[in-house]
């Protein structure tokens, strides 16, 4: 993991209410690719919310994505990501470098070996960066450069005494010496004299027998080293970027703390929720919340400053007057979007609506070249896989509602501020295939979880966060067409 030291342009964030520095570290329940350099508590708003910034710094080829966004419990609250901000900076760059050398070597003893290996080097990579790197000696590797064959000449001799005539038939013509067969070369003879068994004079012969042969051998022409320096580079003036996720908190319910009192129970961000479970992308929205209707629990909207017939311009992010700036087709009005108190068709999510996939259909919005799988609830597990839907509102009849990402790898709904009305959305299930039509882009409170209501009509409701302003979202409905 890389470390980075800032040197200018510190993350400025402004908030409201009281903060409280805390120690950097991570929740538990969370599998952290990146560290916090910093976690800061504080209270936010008129209500005083406790929220959790937690402030990440990355080098240019770090993955952003990877920077832990789950949910999580901490003191009695459960936590959740309201937005994420970046900021360039200048700063050192710190990073693990690792060096592999190749030598020559004329023998394969790994003792002999390590000892003609240097402890440290040196390093200035390609880019700039400077260290000391180690030896690792566990990644010491010794490979033969090949093998060549030599062959040598073997001799033996032996001596066969007694012998009554010179005859060379006498002598055997090959031996074995040593596991090989040598063939008989030369022979020499000497005599000497002797009396028989009866005192006459005999003559005795004596041969030395030369035997000649070839051996061949295989051996190693040589040895190549290979071992790893590993250890940390650093360079100054680099371009660094620092995130910082921010976490809004609700009070956990009394039946929701896990058994004997234990608040960190969070679930690991990176398992998949069976379809249901999971938190929901805003605290107000919570299991049964539609039931009676959600105005009598929540509130409606209470839309100010909207101009009939405006539009959002791409790249932009629409003024707050008041609450909520709202687009909406011309000749519309802010009570065209369902405030809660109407009742119409809703469809359930059942086994059999799931493809095979675990999704729920695919949402595709050509305007801003976008096609996405819909998965069941708005939990972090399902919006890494694409949209998510509200678990408690319709998957086709009446209004279906969906949440996405609208930064990171799948950020998926990052560009829906930018619809116009007429933008056509369509939405594909186990049920068929229906277009629907934009009518309005608006920017709503976090608090603010009226378009989720039950319609007479059949439309789609997204939401996604707005960048840099925690306290509101993006909402964008299309009714169907035709």
């Amino acid at each position: 993991m890389k470390r980075i030291l800032t040197i200018l342009c510190a993350l400025a964030i402004v908030m409201a209410g009281s903060a409280t520095a805390m120690a950097a570290e991570p929740e538990a329940g969370q599998s952290a690719s990146y560290y916090p350099i910093s976690v800061e508590e504080y209270t936010y708003g008129p209500l005083d919310e406790l929220r959790i910034n937690k402030t990440y710094q990355l080098s240019l080829a770090d993955d952003p994505s990877l920077i832990p966004t789950g949910d999580f419990t901490r003191n009695g609250r459960h936590y959740y990501l309201l937005d994420m901000t970046r900021k360039d900076e200048v700063g050192v760059d710190i990073q693990t470098h690792t060096e592999t050398i190749t030598q020559a070597s004329d023998t394969n003893n790994l003792e002999t070996i390590l000892q003609r290996l240097d402890a440290e080097m040196e390093v200035t990579t390609e880019d700039g960066y400077v260290g000391i790197l180690r030896l690792d000696h566990t990644s010491v590797q010794v490979t033969t450069d090949g093998y060549a064959t030599k062959t040598s000449t073997l001799t033996a001799s032996r001596s066969y005494p007694n012998l009554s005539e010179a005859d060379t038939s006498l002598i055997p013509k090959s031996i074995e010496d040593r596991g090989k067969t040598l063939t008989l070369g030369d022979v020499k003879w000497s005599e000497s004299m002797d009396v028989d068994g009866e005192g006459n004079p005999v003559t005795r012969y004596t041969a030395t027998a030369s035997y000649t042969g070839t051996a061949s051998s295989r051996y190693a022409t040589g040895y190549t080293v290979s071992a790893s320096y590993t250890g940390e580079v650093s360079k100054p003036n680099c371009a660094v970027v620092t995130y910082t996720a921010i976490f809004g908190s609700e009070k956990v319910p009394e039946e929701s703390k896990a058994p004997g009192g234990d608040d960190t129970h969070d679930p690991d961000p990176g398992q998949t929720e069976a379809p249901g479970s999971g938190e929901y992308l805003t605290p107000n929205l919570v299991p049964g919340a539609l039931n009676g209707g959600l105005v009598n629990q929540v509130g409606s909207a209470n839309i100010n400053g909207g101009t009939t017939g405006s539009s959002v311009i791409p790249g932009q992010y629409p003024s707050v007057n008041g609450n909520v700036t709202m687009t909406q087709i011309p000749g519309g009005s802010p009570t065209d979007i369902a405030q809660g108190s109407t009742t119409g068709g809703y469809t359930e999510v059942t086994s059999d609506l799931y493809y095979s996939n675990g999704s729920l259909g695919t949402l595709k919005i050509p305007a801003i070249n976008l096609t996405v799988k819909v998965y069941q609830g708005t939990d972090s597990a399902a919006l890494k896989k694409g949209a998510g839907h509200f678990t408690n509102t319709s998957i086709w009849d009446g209004n279906a509602c969906f949440a996405g990402h609208n930064r990171g790898v799948n950020n998926h709904f990052g560009k829906i501020h930018t619809l116009e009305a007429g933008d056509t959305i369509t939405l594909t299930t186990m049920l068929g295939t229906r277009t629907y039509a934009v009518t309005s882009v608006e920017k709503v409170s976090v608090n603010d979880s009226s378009g989720t209501a039950p319609t007479t009509d059949n439309r789609v409701t997204l939401y996604t966060c707005v960048m840099n302003q925690p306290e509101y979202r993006w909402c964008v409905t299309a009714i169907q067409q035709g």
